[in-house]
């Protein structure tokens, strides 16, 4: 095909293919969610602690057949309780709520497709990509904690991204880059922040760029992510020590 016949063949065709077979893809997540039962011990706990919470009132000290349960931070359990809240108690809901974070996960995908290539097909192939996986699907229907976590992670780099695609509009996206590190870390812990530092480092060492370590907002971000993770470390310990 010579350059100007190519270039002559409108893309859109394409990409509207590709967002019918997106769509078809994404159907499935949010299809018979409450038909099979607890089948992992993991997501008992993301089932039954976030009824706990509703059931005693304390959204402090997360419990597990009503014995503590400090294994993981607390976002996880607020976010299921906060939807039983809205549509009730049920392992559905539960895994509704994992299917919101993987359609989340999906769209960064998309917009990450955007920022790093200007081919009006890269969004939704980044997209449809991440939607077929098998692996992914069958996390989007188990683990909770998981799912959450990499959904922080994944808008981590996406904000990441998006600073490096338009400096002009670089403080806001590393503004919001950090919020979704502290989400992060009150999901999961530490490994929300250290995975995508490391990637960051090793980003700009390849491009022999460390310098601009500098223009990452670094002290204001770490004050940032400590305004999300600190309140419920404090409030844990008022509560257990006063």
């Amino acid at each position: 095909m010579t350059n100007a016949l190519r270039d002559s063949v409108s893309p859109w065709p394409v990409k509207l293919l590709l967002i019918v077979l997106l769509t078809a893809a994404v159907a499935p997540f949010f299809v018979n969610l409450g038909d099979s039962s607890i089948w992992d011990a993991n997501e008992a706990f993301y089932v039954e602690t976030p009824r706990e919470m509703i059931e005693s009132g304390d959204y402090i000290n997360p419990s597990f057949n009503y014995e503590p349960r400090f294994n993981k931070p607390v976002l996880s359990y607020w976010i299921v309780a906060g939807m039983y809240h809205v549509f009730g108690v049920s392992i559905t809901v539960e895994r509704l709520a994992i299917a919101a974070l993987a359609l989340i996960m999906i769209a960064a995908a998309w917009f990450l497709g955007r920022a790093v290539s200007m081919h009006p097909l890269a969004a939704p192939l980044a997209a449809l990509g991440l939607a077929a996986g098998p692996r992914f699907f069958m996390f989007s229907r188990r683990i909770f904690v998981d799912m959450a976590v990499t959904t922080m992670m994944t808008l981590t780099l996406l904000f990441f991204a998006l600073a490096e695609r338009y400096p002009f509009r670089r403080r806001l996206f590393l503004t919001l880059m950090y919020v979704s590190v502290g989400l992060g870390v009150l999901t999961k812990g530490p490994v929300a922040a250290v995975i995508p530092f490391l990637v960051f480092i090793a980003y700009l060492g390849v491009h022999r760029e460390l310098r601009r370590l500098r223009e990452m907002m670094i002290p204001a971000g770490t004050l940032i992510a400590l305004l999300i993770v600190a309140p419920w470390y404090l409030a844990l310990l008022y509560q257990q020590h006063g």
